[in-house]
């Protein structure tokens, strides 16, 4: 759901060698984007939206102290926002969602939840035995995934005989159309965040670049 011109955008606020320039300096503050291990966090965040500390940590091959450290100083500086989605938190860079969808985009982060959308676009009308084979998964792990994406509306149900059938639904595709415009402020607000009293603006290696 997350367009690449977001990452585009990030792309061009930095420079050939990776690293975020900043224009102004603050005497007492350490420029955020500085730090090459934060701009990954925060890359990872805009490509995997509404992910758990420890999956960031693991994706990016970084220590878990380090991990909520670095997120710790993004979520104060408000470059990122939190949910709490039953015991986790998960992080999100502030303006890229709408909100009301970060449960589903967390959901949709998990591997299995993603085979079976993409098995139903592909196929609608699947009975569960097909996706059961399909995914080798046992019949309670996917009556478990099911349910859930039947709550969020990204399924439906239909019940055929003796078989339960699947079909996707266009909620899906709702979301993404709705949710553009907040792409669209977020790549914005990448190209043109202006500096303030504490924190660095960013600022392309090029103003051809814009």
């Amino acid at each position: 759901m997350v367009e690449k011109t977001v990452i585009d955008a990030l792309k061009k606020v930095m420079g050939r060698d990776g690293e975020i320039r900043e224009i102004e300096t603050v005497r007492t503050k350490e420029s955020l984007f500085m730090n090459r291990s934060r701009q990954l966090v925060f890359e990872f965040l805009c490509r995997f939206p509404c992910a758990h500390f420890s999956e960031i940590a693991r994706g990016l091959e970084l220590s878990t102290p380090t991990a909520r450290w670095h997120l710790d100083k993004l979520v104060k500086a408000e470059f990122l926002s939190t949910k709490r989605i039953g015991n986790k938190i998960v992080y999100y860079p502030t303006g890229l969602l709408d909100p009301k969808y970060v449960d589903i985009v967390y959901f949709l982060q998990k591997d299995k939840a993603r085979q079976i959308l993409n098995m139903l676009f592909d196929q609608g009308g699947l009975a569960q035995k097909d996706i059961r084979e399909a995914l080798e998964v046992n019949n309670q792990t996917l009556i478990w995934y099911a349910s859930r994406l039947e709550e969020m509306k990204l399924i439906t149900s239909l019940e055929d005989g003796r078989f339960k059938r699947y079909y996707p639904t266009n909620h899906l595709l709702e979301i993404s159309e709705k949710n553009k415009k907040f792409v669209k402020a977020f790549r914005e607000s990448i190209l043109k965040r202006p500096s303030s009293s504490d924190v660095i603006s960013f600022i392309s290696s090029s103003r051809d670049a814009y």
